[in-house]
């Protein structure tokens, strides 16, 4: 039995074992090749260090040391400039009573802090990271000035996230369920129209 199955083998013409044998010298050159270029130094840089979670804990360790979140972003120059969008996902109840309405969205927050800015070997991408990196940062004290309640989504977690750009630039996302102020004339009940708005401000901060 080990003589027919040895005679099968070589039964095969000679000129498919010489191309199976290259097929293989060169998948193992391919190999080689891969694996050298994951070993390069990167171009601009000069580190050697493929470890991009290890890269981008030194940033963020970098970015808390030398940021207070006590001032503001070009403290003493220009004002701060916040961005907001609203992305309303439902709005759940309307009162005629209370004179108030209920809405879940999302509030985005965009805006500058040249602190914040990194280079090296993850320059042109950026940072998404959680709640805990917004406790060490400047936020804007965005408030809603016609608001009766409100509260942050947290389940499974807090539903939040922080993106920080090479270049400074941060993005701030929450969601968030709202009830809000919404005076009504009902005079022409029930034919009424009613425009409830949703009031935003940032708190003003001398220099």
């Amino acid at each position: 039995a080990i003589s027919g199955t040895s005679k099968i083998i070589n039964s095969k013409p000679k000129e498919y074992l010489n191309e199976e044998s290259l097929e293989n010298k060169i998948g193992k050159r391919k190999q080689r090749e891969n694996i050298k270029n994951n070993n390069n130094i990167h171009p601009t840089v000069g580190v050697y260090d493929t470890n991009l979670e290890t890269n981008m804990t030194r940033i963020l360790n970098a970015l808390i040391a030398s940021h207070d979140r006590r001032i503001r972003p070009n403290f003493g120059g220009p004002p701060t400039i916040v961005n907001v969008t609203i992305h309303v996902i439902t709005i759940s109840a309307i009162s005629e009573v209370s004179m108030d309405y209920t809405l879940d969205l999302y509030l985005r927050q965009f805006w500058h802090d040249s602190r914040l800015a990194f280079s090296g070997i993850l320059a042109h991408q950026n940072l998404t990271v959680g709640i805990d990196m917004v406790k060490s940062i400047w936020t804007p004290d965005t408030f809603f000035p016609n608001e009766k309640k409100s509260y942050f989504h947290e389940t499974t977690s807090h539903n939040s996230f922080l993106r920080i750009d090479s270049n400074g630039n941060v993005l701030r996302s929450i969601r968030l369920t709202v009830t809000a102020n919404c005076p009504m004339s009902l005079h022409t009940f029930p034919l009424d129209k009613q425009v409830c708005p949703l009031e935003i401000e940032v708190c003003l901060i001398k220099n």
